[in-house]
């Protein structure tokens, strides 16, 4: 609910902030190898302190492992991240022209569609049946029907 929290639309936005947060909620999530990463410039100085081999204590194949670990980091984090813009913008710049802005989780997913100037259709996808009656039960408390 957090996350649906931050994404969900608030009167003062204007479509294309809307738009930029579902893409970017769309968007694959950040890898363990990018959360690992420490830059490319401090990658690229621990790869020339082992290839120096100004690590005495380790033997040849532990700094070629340490080597080629780093020079994966640098190739993975930055691929990621370069696949991650690249699909945000095909998000928000083609597939969000077609189709109604959405959020999604496991629990549920929520689709908000412009209708006329000042009018949305929002839609809420629950899988879960036991959830879905107690929204349901929700819905008709609060409305009174």
């Amino acid at each position: 609910m957090d996350s649906y929290r931050e994404w969900k639309p608030e009167k003062t936005e204007v479509a294309s902030d809307l738009q930029k947060k579902s893409a970017k909620k769309a968007s694959m999530n950040k890898r363990k190898i990018e959360k690992d990463f420490e830059g490319n410039k401090k990658e690229i100085e621990n790869v020339v302190d082992d290839f120096s081999g100004n690590k005495k204590h380790k033997t040849f194949m532990e700094r070629f492992r340490d080597i080629s670990q780093r020079m994966g980091r640098i190739i993975g984090a930055n691929s990621f991240q370069f696949f991650r813009g690249l699909e945000e913008r095909i998000y928000e710049f083609l597939m969000l022209k077609f189709n109604p802005n959405y959020f999604d989780t496991e629990e549920f997913s929520v689709n908000v569609e412009k209708k006329e100037e000042d009018s949305y259709i929002f839609t809420l996808n629950v899988l879960d049946k036991e959830l879905r009656k107690r929204i349901k039960d929700r819905f008709r408390d609060v409305l009174d029907v």
